[in-house]
């Protein structure tokens, strides 16, 4: 029975910090690991752009994130966008790390956190769990 290859999971975002994070990838797949490439913000155009092969923090959206996703359209409406991260991304994520402040702080804590310090205050624990649940790396 052939070993089964051990998983790595690397996560990047954009500016430099992908191109930080390419090499490692290329070198961990020249090892023999099968590497899944998290591909967070603008990042994601550059490993489209190179064909390199990465899941994005949406992936991992279900039909239970129904209220999340109607939270994340709202608050994007605020935002300044534009071509570089995918707006089904940033509902993702702005509407799952505001629906999982909201459970830590209640509504009323939770707008005011977020008022007073935007993304900033955002620490998704829960769905970064279910990614790993998901992805199960080594």
């Amino acid at each position: 029975m052939p070993k089964q290859k051990a998983r790595a999971l690397l996560a990047c975002y954009g500016g430099g910090h992908v191109n930080m994070i390419i090499p490692i990838y290329q070198e961990l797949k020249f090892r023999g690991f099968d590497v899944v490439l998290l591909g967070l913000t603008a990042a994601q155009k550059r490993l489209t752009s190179l064909g390199i092969e990465h899941v994005v923090f949406s992936d991992f959206i279900t039909s239970k994130d129904k209220y999340a996703k109607s939270i994340g359209y709202g608050l994007i409406k605020g935002m300044h966008l534009n071509d570089t991260i995918d707006v089904e991304e940033s509902v993702a994520y702005m509407g799952v790390s505001y629906c999982e402040l909201q459970e830590k702080l209640g509504k009323r804590a939770a707008a005011k956190e977020y008022q007073k310090k935007g993304r900033q205050c955002f620490l998704p624990i829960n769905y970064a769990t279910r990614i790993l649940n998901q992805l199960t790396p080594a």
